[in-house]
């Protein structure tokens, strides 16, 4: 055992780590990351390029060999906590140390991955290790006991608390926390958060503190003084061809139409290969700029520098930044002035929610979920820990205190996403940490009326902490639901896992995934449903199988079929029995709307055919869409209901250039930062948009006219047989007042036209509409269907053709 305790040391010192403390024997799997460091050799890259190659790309080399050398302790290993250590293993940190003494309780399934039943009663982290190892073999994970020491093996079931010298927590003692790059604490009250923040300093290691419960959830960070950000945006440097610069103390560059600048006051570029103004190329030559219009930047004084005669480019150069943060006691007396704000939302909200997180832990015991007792017992707790002088949402804070007794998985895999990549960006100095708090709820999301609190009591079983929050109404819809996630990438992972721990397709309910892809080892570093011995099976299948052992009552269906793909098994009667469609594939792409006209196969790297053909599915029929993707640092969700918002494919992304520099799309920083694992299954960060309208004007014998929306439709159904087309046409003239003058598939085939040749005509007319939706397609598609078609109608008084609302013809062969 001290041979083996000696080179796990020698192997952590050879690649510059220095672990606070060695345990008096070492588990199995230190015994294994020793051996696997060891075997590497001393001149192994220390960069696994084939795991890491996706994040790779968004954080460079220099910041994975930060992480690479990184020591973490974790303290909190509550739902979000689970989530927090998860994140970390994945991205590649070399040490991650977890403690949490605590208990677990059955209401802690509802919202961790890393418990199971027969934990109970055991401490969190007496699993933690055989866990979270398997999620990366590049990281040593320890779990430390209640002294603060590694906890041998076969010590797991440890649940002691050991104060310190002066009756506080272990890590309160004088270097118990030396030598930690970042310290995690999850779910803390702010007591002890005050403390741990001081140690922290003391120590060195900057300090990432989160919090959820029920429906909201907060991050607060503290990196310390003269914190160096290398690389604030991790956006590309900007560059664009020059139109002309002029030479004067005031120099103008002008860029060319085709490439605006995107720059901001203050950024820093330099010039190349400019055609008569050598000088201004000069090496290390650079100019701090002004913008003043989107192609259009003062450079100041270039005179010297000769005349533009052509040619050229700017470049800018990314400068290092150095900020301030203010441990977290002197944080929260400023809590006003630090505070990071979320979709515009007013301060006021999160300045309530501070309060809340702050009353949360003060509550007395003995108020029940749900209950008015324990909303007016957080009011009040909130009002104490704010002081007499603030104003706060008293309706805000009796809603989160109703729904504060439990834990949500996606509140806790969203929160714990954004916790996870601060503690990255305190490591490697890349993107800007959040300065230095940011709340955030979806309290809007509770069923209305809310849930009584008999509805919210425990009931003994892993959804309690579900139920304490939204119900066990809410609950039941999901245990019946159906669902359909498409594609099983990280983002479908994320999915799955929370319909698994939140109990959906439990009770007669099914959720099925396709995913027409196999597992690559570059899936391993944010897929988080996958294994090393996963690979080379489909993604599908393997995510359904881990989903069942996160939660054996889970009931899901995997597929390999790409969707809207002859023969696949997506058909109508498919679509139509779903309670719900969650569009999950990664990467997101810009969208055209050119692409909605698409017909045929889509195929699985088609990112944005695959999408747009689940959004007409689900306009079709009419069903809820929760749409993601992400794209580097960057997401976004979209949640689109039937009649109330705008669909997916409503509207096109705009060109690249033409996107604000505030916005999301092109700079996180002023938005939400850089983020590189997110949760956002149930979340939505955009406001609804509401779906827009159409007027058909009023008909020649002056028939009223109408307003429809892209959720409207006429549907029609040939009853006991099959309607000939000119009976749909005469249907259609007679629902709407107006002539027919198009009719054709969904797609653009044209089926009847006034103007058509006669005999064409009658020919056509003369068929069942699904005959000659068969012959105008090119194939036979037997068996009963619903089938779009879409109509223009002659406006006699504008004499103009308008749209008409999709058709939807129930065809009986």
């Amino acid at each position: 055992m001290m041979v083996a305790s000696m080179m796990a040391v020698l192997a952590l010192s050879a690649a510059g780590l220095s672990p606070p403390r060695l345990p008096a024997r070492t588990s199995r799997s230190e015994r294994r990351f020793a051996l696997r460091r060891l075997r590497g050799g001393a001149t192994a890259d220390p960069i696994d390029e084939k795991l890491y190659s996706r994040q790779l790309y968004v954080m460079g080399r220099a910041a994975q060999l930060s992480l690479g050398s990184a020591s973490v302790l974790l303290l909190g290993l509550t739902g979000l906590g689970a989530e927090v250590s998860k994140n970390l293993a994945l991205a590649g940190v070399a040490q991650l140390d977890v403690h949490d003494a605590e208990e677990a309780s059955l209401a802690d399934l509802s919202s961790s991955w890393l418990l199971k039943p027969e934990d109970v009663g055991t401490a969190r982290h007496a699993q933690a290790v055989d866990r979270l190892a398997p999620l990366n073999e590049h990281v040593r994970v320890r779990a430390l006991g209640g002294d603060g020491r590694p906890l041998a093996e076969g010590d797991g079931q440890a649940a002691c608390r050991l104060a310190g010298a002066d009756g506080g927590e272990w890590w309160e003692r004088e270097g118990a926390i030396d030598g930690y790059t970042v310290v995690v604490a999850c779910d803390m009250p702010h007591a002890p958060l005050a403390r741990l923040s001081a140690a922290a300093r003391a120590s060195g290691a900057k300090l990432v503190a989160c919090w959820s419960a029920g429906l909201a959830g907060g991050v607060f960070v503290d990196c310390g003084e003269a914190f160096v950000v290398s690389d604030p945006t991790g956006e590309p440097p900007r560059q664009a061809l020059l139109e002309h610069v002029s030479c004067g103390e005031e120099g103008v560059a002008t860029t060319v139409q085709e490439q605006p600048h995107g720059l901001q006051d203050g950024d820093v570029v330099r010039f190349e290969g400019v055609r008569g103004m050598e000088a201004l190329c000069a090496e290390g030559r650079t100019f701090a700029v002004r913008a003043t219009g989107r192609h259009t930047l003062s450079v100041g004084d270039t005179r010297g520098c000769g005349e533009f005669v052509g040619g050229g480019r700017l470049v800018q150069v990314k400068q290092p930044v150095s900020l301030d943060f203010k441990p977290f006691e002197a944080a929260s007396e400023e809590v006003g002035q630090l505070l990071h704000e979320v979709g515009g939302r007013r301060a006021s909200r999160s300045l309530t929610l501070h309060a809340a997180f702050a009353g949360l832990h003060a509550l007395p015991a003995g108020c029940p979920p749900g209950s008015d007792q324990r909303g007016a017992a957080l009011l009040a707790a909130a009002r104490e820990a704010a002081g007499g002088g603030a104003e706060l949402d008293e309706a805000l804070l009796v809603r989160f205190g109703r729904s504060s007794g439990g834990a949500l998985a996606p509140v806790s895999s969203f929160i714990g996403g954004v916790a996870a990549q601060e503690a990255l960006k305190a490591v490697t100095g890349k993107f800007t940490p959040l300065r230095q708090f940011l709340y955030w709820d979806a309290l809007e999301a509770l069923p209305a009326p809310p849930p009584a609190a008999a509805e919210c009591a425990p009931r003994g079983d892993r959804y309690d902490g579900s139920r304490a929050v939204i119900g066990e109404a809410a609950l039941a819809a999901l245990r019946r639901g159906r669902y359909f996630v498409v594609g099983a990438g990280a983002l479908g992972c994320e999915w799955l896992k929370c319909l698994a721990l939140l109990g959906a397709a439990t009770d007669g309910g099914v959720v099925h995934v396709t995913d027409m892809d196999q597992i690559e080892r570059s899936n391993l570093n944010r897929q988080f449903l996958f294994r090393p011995s996963d690979l080379g099976a489909p993604k599908s299948t393997a995510a359904a199988a881990k989903c069942a052992q996160l939660n054996p009552a889970f009931r899901a269906v995997a597929h390999e079929a790409a969707v809207g793909a002859p023969g696949s098994p997506f058909d109508d009667a498919f679509w139509g029995g779903l309670d719900g469609v969650i569009s999950a594939l990664d990467n997101v792409m810009v969208r055209d709307q050119r692409a909605r006209q698409r017909d045929g196969v889509i195929s699985a790297l088609d990112n944005v055919a695959a999408r747009l053909h689940v959004d007409r599915m689900c306009v079709l029929h009419r069903k809820p869409l929760l749409e993601s993707g992400t794209a580097g640092t960057k997401a976004n969700t979209q949640v689109v209901l039937p009649g109330l918002t705008a669909s997916y494919g409503a509207s096109a992304d705009p060109p690249d250039d033409d996107i604000p520099v505030c916005t999301v799309k092109a700079f996180p920083y002023a938005f939400w930062n850089s983020y590189l694992k997110l949760g956002f299954p149930l979340v939505a960060l955009s406001e609804p948009e509401p779906p827009e309208t159409f007027q058909l004007p009023a008909s020649a014998d002056g028939a009223r006219g109408e307003a429809w929306s892209e959720w409207s439709r006429v549907e029609v159904d040939g009853g006991g047989g099959e309607l000939r087309l000119s009976q749909l046409v005469a249907r259609l003239e007679e629902r709407f007042g107006h002539e027919v003058s198009f009719l054709s598939t969904s797609g653009g085939m044209l089926l009847y036209s006034p103007l058509s040749p006669p005999a064409s005509q009658q020919r056509w007319l003369s068929m069942g509409v699904g005959a000659a939706v068969d012959e105008a397609l090119g194939g036979g598609r037997g068996g009963e269907r619903l089938v779009q078609l879409q109509a223009s109608l002659y406006d006699e008084e504008s004499e103009e053709d308008v749209e008409a609302p999709p058709i939807l013809y129930r065809r009986r062969d």
